[in-house]
């Protein structure tokens, strides 16, 4: 009777071990974006961005902003979503070609916020001829991790560096 308990004990140890073991080894959770992932995810978006503007690619463009993004233009009110988003840029592409850079400043990540702070190297060549205006400027873009883990700039301000360069019509963003 003895041995019987023990072997049973022993069988029912084994189990309990081995259903540990199969547990641990189980698939593991989905893995959760790194903090270099996340910037390397900005870094792309931005570069989509200034792409996607120095071709005039209005859907493009608007793919990078969330719903209900607000853009906050110098010497301008502040306005909300892509529907406005999506006038001003066909508005503005109607008027110019646009040649941008903007290089890579800063980038900081933190809890599904991200910021980024870049300056800017512009070139408007008008559509129906004329001289081109160069500029610069700096600009800082409030980036939201979405659901899909990817990134929308969420919020964007900007100004030139040009004197008189800040008056409404007159700034290549």
């Amino acid at each position: 009777m003895r041995s019987l308990l023990l072997c049973s004990c022993t069988l029912l140890l084994s189990t309990f071990l081995l259903a540990c073991s199969q547990a641990q080894q189980a698939e593991p959770t989905a893995r959760v974006p790194t903090r270099e992932a996340d910037e390397k995810a900005i870094r792309v978006l931005i570069q989509e961005y200034a792409a996607a503007f120095s071709a005039g690619d209005v859907a493009r463009l608007l793919a990078c902003y969330s719903q209900d993004a607000v853009r906050m233009p110098p010497a301008a009110p502040a306005y909300t979503g892509r529907a406005v988003f999506e006038e001003e840029f066909r508005t503005k592409f109607g008027q110019f070609s646009y040649q941008l850079t903007w290089p890579m400043e800063e980038i900081v990540v933190a809890d599904g916020w991200a910021f980024h702070q870049r300056t800017y190297i512009s070139k408007l060549t008008p559509v129906a001829g004329g001289e081109v205006i160069e500029g610069s400027g700096k600009a800082v873009a409030i980036l939201q991790k979405q659901p899909d883990n990817s990134w929308k700039i969420a919020r964007e301000i900007w100004n030139s560096d040009s004197p008189g360069a800040n008056r409404v019509g007159n700034n290549p963003n």
